[in-house]
């Protein structure tokens, strides 16, 4: 059974780093954690991919997420290029990830913006150039748009109807000491995904875990899934990695901000008008 831990993150506190709210005063229900999320339907995240470290051949391998935005350029959070996991890779086309054999594994080359800071995790934004293009078939593959609906201080509008998505660790195997074996983390095989309501209020809080991170917050704005957020940072406590430290809410980077750098590094996104 998991553990669930309540932690109330008024709207101020977690949507100032979401950047989807209308005031400070405005209540908003987060029905539950990432990690206490339901299975992904089929239709809803397909644009969703994979960070995998080599040789990318079990789900444990997969560490981020990050969202499909054109055939062959991903969106996805800096601080998951990291130098220790050598050669990219990108899992495409599933969100159930019990059957390597089946997985769309392609290369990737990272750009990460030039102003990110991996200390303080600012500008925590990056694109993945894919070796080659994928074809959005409809059925396991889709581009989510940029999104359009970004006011002057890069939220989008406070009346959509939100979703975040991961495949991120959600607990521990229990350890047998008289063996001397250490904890082992546990991984899902389903993509995990989170409804986000703005009415009332609730103490249960969205909380992305290790393996979120660098996944898109989508939202439906004119009749479309628009990517408006990139799960960034929490601080994981010792004792477990479902745990976080509420002086240290979770972060998302606004994809608002960065459209310019975006579209600069993305020819087929420049005068297409995403």
């Amino acid at each position: 059974m998991h553990l669930q831990y309540k932690i109330v993150f008024g709207y101020i506190l977690l949507l100032f780093y979401l950047g989807c709210g209308p005031t400070v005063s405005t209540p908003v229900k987060l029905h539950k954690r990432i990690i206490m999320g339901r299975p992904c339907k089929q239709t809803e995240a397909r644009y969703h991919v994979g960070l995998c470290k080599n040789p990318c051949t079990e789900k444990s391998h997969v560490f981020c997420g990050g969202s499909l935005i054109s055939p062959k350029w991903v969106l996805s959070a800096a601080h998951c290029d990291d130098p220790a996991k050598s050669d990219l890779k990108v899992v495409l086309g599933t969100q159930d990830l019990s059957n390597p054999s089946s997985w769309k594994i392609l290369s990737g080359k990272t750009i990460k913006n030039d102003k990110y800071e991996r200390a303080t995790l600012d500008s925590d934004i990056m694109l993945v150039e894919l070796e080659e293009a994928v074809t959005p078939d409809g059925d396991t593959i889709e581009v989510i748009s940029l999104p359009t609906g970004c006011d002057v201080n890069n939220l989008p509008p406070v009346e959509l109807q939100c979703l975040l998505s991961g495949w991120g660790v959600y607990g521990w195997t229990v350890p047998n000491v008289a063996q001397g074996l250490h904890n082992e983390p546990i991984y899902p095989d389903h993509l995990d995904c989170v409804d986000l309501h703005r009415a009332d209020c609730s103490e249960d809080s969205i909380l992305p875990v290790t393996g979120d991170f660098g996944g898109g917050l989508q939202c439906v704005h004119d009749g479309r899934k628009e990517l408006y957020g990139i799960a960034s940072s929490f601080r994981v406590s010792s004792r477990a990695i479902t745990s976080t430290d509420p002086s240290h809410p979770p972060k998302f980077t606004k994809v608002c901000r960065y459209m310019d750098w975006i579209k600069e590094n993305v020819p087929e996104l420049k005068d297409s008008g995403k």
